[in-house]
């Protein structure tokens, strides 16, 4: 219901874990309860079954995006540092540790990397990077904007 999201909450610096299609309801319920974690739904049954949830209203990303920020915000201190793949943690990596995963080109361009401690997934401060944080501050900006209303 909300995988994009989970994305660009993690994007964000706030570790997001997704409810696979396999998880009922019940098991979601208690999943958060158990581990105290907030439940994002666009179920409203379900977000009021869970002790602590919100409720998003709008099927649109940025919408659902520009709602999370007016409630939470950005965590500046783990912006880009959660892999939006698995939900790990990115720890900087040496280019060494790295040149046998990556393509020649983005290994002369850059000499920054980090790496998902989860999945080993690779990162870099490429054309990618400065798209999301760009969108980010746009959406920070605007949901400052509708606060001000």
């Amino acid at each position: 219901m909300l995988g994009r999201m989970a994305r660009w909450i993690r994007f964000m610096g706030y570790h997001a874990t997704y409810a696979d299609n396999s998880m009922t309801d019940d098991d979601i319920v208690k999943y958060c309860k158990e581990r105290g974690l907030i439940l994002l739904t666009r179920d409203i049954s379900l977000a009021e079954r869970a002790e602590k949830s919100v409720l998003i209203e709008s099927p649109h990303i940025r919408d659902q995006l520009m709602q999370f920020l007016r409630i939470y915000g950005v965590n500046r201190e783990k912006l880009m540092k959660i892999c939006p793949v698995c939900d790990g943690s990115l720890e900087e990596v040496d280019k060494d540790l790295v040149q046998g995963d990556l393509p020649r080109g983005v290994l002369l361009e850059n000499e920054e990397f980090w790496k998902c401690n989860r999945c080993g997934k690779v990162y870099w401060h490429g054309t990618h990077y400065r798209r999301i944080t760009d969108e980010i501050e746009i959406l920070v900006g605007a949901a400052n904007e509708d606060e001000k209303r």
